[in-house]
């Protein structure tokens, strides 16, 4: 059985800036697709995915993207809360 992925708003403003900054340099394209990522690895099993942080919070790195996100298992749900570019970019 699979968890329900749920991106708050604050994620959503981080992935969007992360796509604009990854595609002025050509890598707009890597954020779609790490994102889709995130969503499938996530959804299957995302309590043995990523690194454990304080509490119940975890990351997850899929290039370029770092993605916080919190598990709340007896719902079978994930929040995602935040999202940061982890790749080098030119100022």
């Amino acid at each position: 059985m699979s968890y329900v992925v749920k991106w708050q708003p604050r994620a959503l403003r981080h992935l969007a800036k992360a796509y604009v900054k990854a595609r002025a340099v050509g890598h707009g394209n890597a954020v779609t697709r790490a994102s889709a990522q995130v969503d499938i690895l996530l959804a299957a099993s995302p309590e043995s995915e990523g690194e454990s942080r304080e509490g119940d919070e975890r990351v997850i790195f899929v290039w370029p993207l770092a993605v916080h996100y919190q598990v709340v298992s007896g719902r079978r749900r994930v929040i995602v809360q935040s999202v940061r570019l982890i790749m080098r970019l030119p100022p």
